[in-house]
């Protein structure tokens, strides 16, 4: 007699993480890219495994264990630059400039009013150069993985608000005069130090300069020159960045503003300033000298944008740079605006994640990330393609679109059964 021993197989399925990196691939000049759907930027496109897609699955049935955002340090320098002037003095010289626009309006009539960029440009390269002043200010930028855009908004402000205050500009030029001596050294850092901000400011030319402070006892609601706000609107996220005094009418400043990787994009598109120190108009304190280096002019002969203007990486992923319709042109921030909005910047919140092969579900709907799902969420394939993609969407928008960075990290956790299906339950 012959014994037969009989084993009962367990089917165990394929178990696959699929990251970003390891979705469909184009070839590009350079090497490859990820590939993303030329009509929906948020979708990207993944190959079955394919020792699945030729074996004997019978019913072909997925799983989804978890769903998870791994995101990326940031690091990356680039400029602000701040454009300040008198919102009366801006008003007087474009009656002059546009007569039959603005002649007849007042004040109050004329702050209400919006002007395009090309034409505050114009009215601008008529004003008095006493009336404007130009800054720039080196952000080096840190987002660290655990932070998302709002937090990372917050460390710029704070580092503006540090920089922009004239006592520490001053203090700086100091440290840095090296014909200056030290008894003298000591005796401009004792003046600095009798002022506030403001009252050093009414000792230059201009009586004004840059203010980052936020102070919640000024007579102004919000008393800073730049600040950043992100809000969904008509189904993207925009990074809006702007200063509160243009918004408020009863603030005597308006202030633009752009962006750049070097002082040398400043020169191709606006003049360069001819007197560059201002002094003090007492000349008995001990007061140094200002050094003003950028006229808000524009040239006559403005040089193009190219190569040499383009930021680091991590800029251009962190603002969505590029020359894509979703993306945000170099040419649309090197210049100075009321208000720059940069479009479909990840906000490097959680995301919601629709799936081609979630087909039972409503809009192709898988579930948030940041997810172990308990019990595995399992779908039955109903096509033969050999790929599937994946959609991401705001977790707090759900029809907003969300441009996940090539470079981004993130896991989809699947499982493929096989012919014999043994649920994880």
């Amino acid at each position: 007699m012959t014994r037969t021993n009989v084993y009962q197989q367990t089917p165990l399925p394929i178990e696959t993480a699929y990251f970003l990196n390891d979705a469909v691939k184009v070839n590009v000049e350079g090497g490859k890219k990820l590939m993303r759907d030329p009509n929906k930027f948020n979708r990207f496109y993944f190959d079955y495994p394919p020792e699945w897609k030729t074996s004997n699955t019978g019913e072909m049935i997925v799983g989804v264990r978890s769903m998870w955002t791994l995101n990326k340090r940031r690091i990356f320098p680039f400029l602000i630059f701040l454009r300040k002037y008198r919102k009366q003095k801006f008003y007087e010289t474009a009656k002059k400039v546009y007569p039959d626009e603005y002649g007849e309006m007042n004040l109050a009539q004329f702050l209400c009013t919006n002007i395009d960029d090309d034409k505050i440009q114009t009215i601008i390269d008529k004003m008095d150069l006493n009336d404007i002043i130009v800054g720039y200010y080196f952000i080096n930028a840190e987002l660290e993985t655990n932070q998302s855009l709002s937090d990372f908004v917050k460390d710029i402000e704070a580092s503006l608000s540090y920089k922009t205050s004239l006592k520490n500009f001053l203090k700086y030029l100091i440290s840095f005069s090296a014909d200056i001596s030290s008894s003298i050294k000591l005796s401009m850092y004792q003046t600095l130090d009798q002022y506030t901000d403001e009252e050093l400011a009414c000792k230059y030319k201009w009586g004004f300069w840059f203010n980052q402070s936020n102070d919640k006892e000024s007579y102004f609601s919000n008393n800073k020159d730049m600040t950043m706000n992100g809000y969904y609107y008509n189904k993207k996220f925009i990074e809006s960045v702007y200063s509160p005094r243009s918004e408020n009418i009863f603030d005597p400043f308006y202030v633009d503003i752009m962006l750049a990787q070097s002082s040398q994009t400043y020169y191709k598109r606006y003049q360069k300033m001819t007197a560059n120190e201002i002094p003090p108009n007492d000349s008995t304190e001990y007061l140094p000298p200002l050094k003003v280096i950028f006229n808000p002019r524009s040239r006559p002969d403005p040089v193009p944008i190219d190569e040499s203007d383009k930021f680091l990486d991590d800029f251009n992923t962190v603002f969505n740079i590029g020359d894509q319709p979703h993306q945000n042109s170099l040419e649309y921030i090197t210049k100075f605006h009321r208000r720059i909005n940069l479009q479909n910047v990840y906000d490097r919140s959680t995301v919601k994640v629709h799936a081609s092969f979630a087909n039972q579900s409503n809009d192709y709907y898988v579930g948030n990330s940041h997810v172990y799902f308990n019990p595995i969420k399992y779908y039955k394939l109903n096509s033969k393609d050999d790929k599937f993609w994946i959609d991401f969407y705001s977790g707090r928008y759900h029809d907003c679109p969300v441009n996940i960075p090539d470079d981004e990290g993130f896991v989809l956790e699947m499982l493929f059964m096989q012919n014999q299906k043994l649920l994880y339950v």
